[in-house]
């Protein structure tokens, strides 16, 4: 089954249940308590702006399962939104009403400084970086969700709540997939943003040594990889942004560092050669 297939089901599932929270005897005429409020004040601003990311990538990203995933979140969220509104309206209660309502110490939630530097890249940079900040912030609505189940009153919010963390736990999967089985390759100008807007590791897998790029953090050759891990970042979920000579060890490299479960690499298609052509600076020291 293909992740366009998987989250159309779980959509299907999803319009199912909110149509069912929405005629006469819905969520409104049954109790609720305080957990549940929070939930749907908190997920609101939460999920309006993962739509905000969603809608970035229909112009930015460079991958079609980027936007096509996209997509399919923002056509899950924004029900989710509406519904989540007419229970707080139903219930007396404060609707977040803009962006500025947002809760940045709330589980998974971007700063406006980190939405910012996603509204600035395009192309590969971009799905790199928009599956790693959607991982983080889907991992955030399924803490959310399960608190919900754990506290919560009310029958619709909580098995609204079910449905996210099985939805979005589906979705991260996918995510994770898609970052894992291939490098992001970068032209030279996009992967200059990614070393000045991220806080990649930097890494030169090119033998013998003909140069480096400013930044560069270590040095090991590209079928040596597997055996000197302990030379890479332990937190695989780090930015690595690896790059040689032409693009052909960067490539044979970014598969290896795949396979050693780092989430999220970046490649410099072309390599020092394209960068150099590029007019961006190399530099001789190690």
């Amino acid at each position: 089954m293909t992740y366009k297939h998987t989250i159309g089901a779980v959509a299907l599932g999803l319009t199912l249940l909110l149509t069912g929270c929405s005629g006469d005897g819905s969520s409104s005429a049954q109790d609720f308590n305080d957990a549940d409020v929070t939930f749907a004040q908190d997920m609101i601003p939460h999920h309006q702006q993962a739509v905000e990311m969603t809608e970035l990538a229909s112009t930015r990203a460079d991958s079609q399962q980027v936007k096509d995933l996209a997509a399919e979140i923002e056509g899950a969220q924004d029900p989710e939104i509406e519904t989540m509104t007419g229970w707080l309206q139903d219930w007396g209660q404060d609707v977040p009403q803009d962006m500025g309502d947002m809760d940045v110490s709330m589980p998974g939630m971007m700063s406006s400084s980190e939405m910012a530097d996603l509204a600035d890249l395009s192309g590969p940079a971009f799905d790199s970086s928009f599956l790693s900040m959607m991982i983080e912030h889907h991992t955030g609505a399924i803490e959310m969700a399960k608190t919900e189940q754990t506290d919560g009153e009310n029958a619709d919010a909580i098995a609204l709540a079910e449905q996210i963390e099985t939805s979005q736990a589906k979705e991260v999967t996918i995510m994770k997939k898609l970052l894992a089985s291939q490098a992001v390759a970068a032209d030279p100008l996009q992967f200059a943003d990614v070393l000045q807007m991220g806080d990649p590791f930097v890494l030169n897998v090119h033998v013998p040594f003909e140069g480096s790029i400013d930044g560069t953090e270590a040095f090991v050759r590209f079928d040596r990889l597997a055996e000197r891990a302990e030379q890479l970042p332990g937190d695989r979920s780090t930015t690595v942004a690896v790059y040689c000579k032409s693009g052909r060890m960067s490539r044979i490299a970014a598969s290896t560092l795949a396979e050693l479960g780092y989430q999220d690499v970046i490649e410099l298609d072309g390599g020092m050669d394209a960068w150099r052509d590029a007019g961006l600076p190399i530099t001789q020291n190690r």
